[in-house]
């Protein structure tokens, strides 16, 4: 079963390595590339999700905010 992710979780970023959770935040929707042009003119008014705030652990500390799929929690049991 999996566990929910919380603030302080260590998870891997896909892409970027370990990587600690700060907090929910939003982050766009995926962007289909037929859309992609119509994204770009107005991100602002483009559909949001929840996603996290992550500080990367691996990488000079940066702090990003990504996509609920693009992270796995070592937590995780099963």
């Amino acid at each position: 079963m999996k566990k929910m992710m919380k603030v302080g979780d260590i998870v891997n970023c896909h892409d970027h390595g370990m990587a600690i959770i700060l907090g929910p935040c939003e982050v766009p929707q995926g962007v289909p590339e037929e859309a992609l042009t119509t994204f770009l003119l107005a991100p602002d008014e483009w559909p949001t999700e929840v996603g996290w705030t992550v500080q990367l652990l691996e990488n000079e500390n940066k702090i990003m905010s990504v996509n609920k799929n693009c992270v796995e929690n070592f937590n995780e049991s099963g």
